[in-house]
């Protein structure tokens, strides 16, 4: 599942906003949660959050995502940088998992473009 951290990364708090975007410790979703009382408005799509997840990746560190689901169902994720050389691969039980993991990794091992 997805960092706090990275969360923050990809739908940052906005302080002027009665809402924001968070884990619901109880399920390991994604939410949408009223500030004011912390209750859960709504669910987000993982796969919203996957795809936000690659735009902060060019973003951030200048590399990009390349991700699938091969034919045994596992998630691949590659990180390759501006000449298309891949980087790093990494597998998961589905795609938004390995863009997650993928986005952790830049996280941990940014060293610009």
């Amino acid at each position: 599942m997805i960092s706090r951290e990275l969360l923050n990364e990809v739908y940052p708090i906005d302080e002027t906003t009665e809402t924001y975007v968070g884990i619901q410790e109880s399920t390991g979703r994604i939410m949408w949660f009223r500030k004011e009382y912390n209750d859960c408005i709504s669910e987000i799509n993982i796969h919203k959050v996957a795809h936000k997840c690659k735009e902060w990746a060019i973003k951030y560190s200048g590399w990009t995502l390349q991700s699938y689901t091969n034919e045994r169902g596992s998630g691949i994720c590659r990180i390759k940088v501006g000449d298309g050389q891949e980087i790093n691969k990494l597998i998961a039980s589905s795609e938004p998992e390995a863009i997650f993991k993928a986005c952790e990794w830049i996280m941990e091992n940014k060293c610009g473009s």
